[in-house]
């Protein structure tokens, strides 16, 4: 059997007519009992027939007989005394079993207090409860019971059958679930799909980018390899054999930066990135950065100028950090402007405010491409095809170091062909007395260039150095440094060797690195400083992990310097120098 659901409206029209046939009923029971009606008119199988009072009983009867609702009476004590065929069916009885069994046997346990309530009103008019009658099968039928009358201790109810009402309301219901179920599931399914294509699309961008990055490392690794075959075969004439040096110089020093930023992105990624804030100029920033970049520069035939106002000179900041905010845009610029074009660098202050901007009349970036141009890995020409290397980190990492720096960046164009602006805002630092350069001794200058040519090699002869680490290509490359300055070296390929090395040598100074199989560079500087004969030895920490954290525990552990891999061969001069000269002083002040 198909359930018909009926609409809303159709529901309250049923139940409406519900109620007026009830309170029809009641009232003519009602005024039956009162004696208020004369003759009745009775519309039965027979036509309508008119009842005198005389006669009244029998129309009565007539027409409760023939009502749809359950219709009976009860005495005080709940014993059914007369009940029409429609009570008799709603509790599955024959209507002779009906009558004399207690109204309370067929009125569900939980409803008995309301049932006992409605019969013991004092008021005895239009009396109405909503309980479940229990029929012969143990079925709960929902049902309004209303107390029409009371006669000579007799109590006249009238019992509505709510099923169908209730199936109605409960199907309608259901179909409202059902509706808000279905706009819930389109809704959910709409962003299943959004989070779905946006998952696809960061898988490609993740696909992508780790191409890109394989292609950048091979890149120099390439020119790096190959120029180091020529070399070895010994077949280059002095020309060449200069440029071969050159080339993988280059291409050593372009794949350190490209693995220092991705460095810096997982310092980012990660709230990992420190600022060591102090006084600062920002035109010698700006000039620091200018001096590294213009190599590149004069060889690409790009020309540079700047003006700098150093009234807008004095903030407070990480020198290093914002000198690679600087040096990133200038990049930028140079890769992007063609030969013969221009970048100008300016600085300015007012509002105090000081706005570094750095143009060019390169390239320019396209209205789609411009609000993206800080993320990152996002590069406006993302193909094989393109015609800029480059991982596209760096203006992300410059937004991110200016922003913890409390200042802004902003990238600006008129489009393709036109070039493009970007402008570095940081709030200036009050200096106090009359004069600019009043605390001048307080401001730090920008970390100056590394320069790894004409100059004079540090005086080595005599040292005894120990070198430990597990690849033979670094022990035999800080070998050769090493002795070309006049040191005597002597190398371990693992930290148990060194130790053994390290206990019939005795070494004036410990270069150590840090991850080794078997026993790691913490390890020895830990054994090292335990040992009374080395507690004070110098120590560098040499290791390809270059983050923070990972220098921050090298020299807690005991290590004096920390090298990150590559170092260059002055670098790792200076630093060997560094350390024998600290530790004489720290010898000679304690005498």
């Amino acid at each position: 059997m198909v359930a018909v659901v009926k609409s809303q409206e159709e529901l309250l029209t049923e139940l409406q007519t519900l109620r007026l046939r009830l309170e029809e009923a009641e009232e003519t029971l009602r005024a039956i009992a009162a004696g208020e009606v004369d003759a009745l008119v009775v519309d039965g199988p027979d036509g309508e027939q008119i009842f005198t009072l005389q006669g009244a009983d029998h129309p009565y009867r007539l027409m409760v007989e023939n009502m749809r609702e359950g219709a009976l009476t009860i005495n005080q004590e709940g014993i059914i005394v007369y009940c029409n065929d429609s009570f008799a069916a709603l509790v599955g009885k024959p209507v002779e079993r009906v009558v004399g069994s207690s109204m309370h046997d067929y009125v569900a346990d939980v409803d008995h207090p309301t049932f006992a309530g409605l019969i013991s009103s004092e008021s005895l008019s239009s009396n109405k409860a909503e309980l479940r009658l229990v029929n012969a099968s143990k079925d709960l039928t929902p049902v309004v019971v209303s107390m029409s009358t009371q006669v000579t201790g007799v109590l006249c109810l009238v019992v509505t059958d709510l099923s169908e009402h209730k199936r109605n309301v409960e199907l309608l219901a259901s179909r409202k679930i059902d509706k808000a179920l279905n706009e819930q599931r389109e809704i959910l399914f709409a962003r299943e799909q959004a989070l779905r294509i946006e998952a696809q699309k960061a898988n490609r961008s993740k696909e992508e980018f780790l191409a890109t990055v394989s292609h950048e490392l091979r890149t120099p690794l390439n020119a790096v390899l190959g120029w180091a075959t020529m070399l070895r075969r010994g077949k280059l004439d002095d020309v060449t054999f200069v440029r071969a040096i050159e080339s993988i110089e280059r291409n050593a020093k372009s794949q350190a930066q490209l693995i220092e930023d991705l460095l810096d992105i997982s310092r980012i990624t990660s709230g990992k990135l420190r600022l060591d804030v102090k006084p600062i100029r920002l035109v010698s920033i700006i000039t620091a950065a200018i001096d590294s970049i213009q190599p590149a520069a004069d060889a690409k035939g790009v020309k540079m100028e700047m003006v700098l106002d150093p009234a807008a000179d004095h903030v407070e900041g990480d020198a290093s950090r914002l000198q690679q905010v600087v040096w990133n845009c200038l990049a930028n610029a140079v890769k992007f402007t063609p030969s013969g074009g221009q970048i100008g660098v300016r600085l300015e202050g007012g509002d105090g405010l000081a706005r570094i901007l750095i143009s060019d009349t390169g390239v320019g970036i396209s209205p789609d491409f411009l609000p993206h141009v800080f993320r990152r890995f996002q590069q406006a020409d993302g193909a094989i095809t393109r015609s800029h290397t480059g991982l596209g980190l760096g203006l992300a990492i410059a937004r991110h170091l200016v922003e913890i720096h409390g200042g802004t960046i902003e990238a600006s164009s008129d489009g393709p062909g036109c070039g493009a602006t970007f402008t570095v805002t940081l709030p200036v630092m009050g200096v106090r007395g009359n004069h600019p350069d009043a605390r001048k001794d307080q401001f730090e200058a920008a970390p100056a260039p590394r320069v790894t040519h004409n100059r004079a090699m540090p005086n080595l002869r005599g040292l005894r150095i120990l070198t430990i680490d597990d690849e033979a290509d670094t022990r035999d490359l800080v070998r050769t440094v090493l002795e070309s300055c006049g040191a005597d070296v002597v190398t371990a390929a693992s930290a148990r060797e060194g130790l053994d090395s390290l206990s019939r040598w005795n070494p004036h100074v410990l270069i150590c690195d840090i991850a080794m199989p078997e026993e790691d560079g913490y390890s020895v500087i830990r054994k090292v400083r335990e040992s009374a004969q080395t507690a004070n030895l110098p120590a560098i920490a040499l290791t390809a992990y270059a983050r923070i954290e990972d220098r921050m525990r090298a020299l807690q552990a005991g290590f004096q310097m920390f090298l990150p891999k590559p170092v260059e061969a002055e670098q790792l001069r200076s630093t060997v120098a560094g350390v024998v000269a600290d530790q004489a002083d720290d010898t000679g002040r304690g005498k």
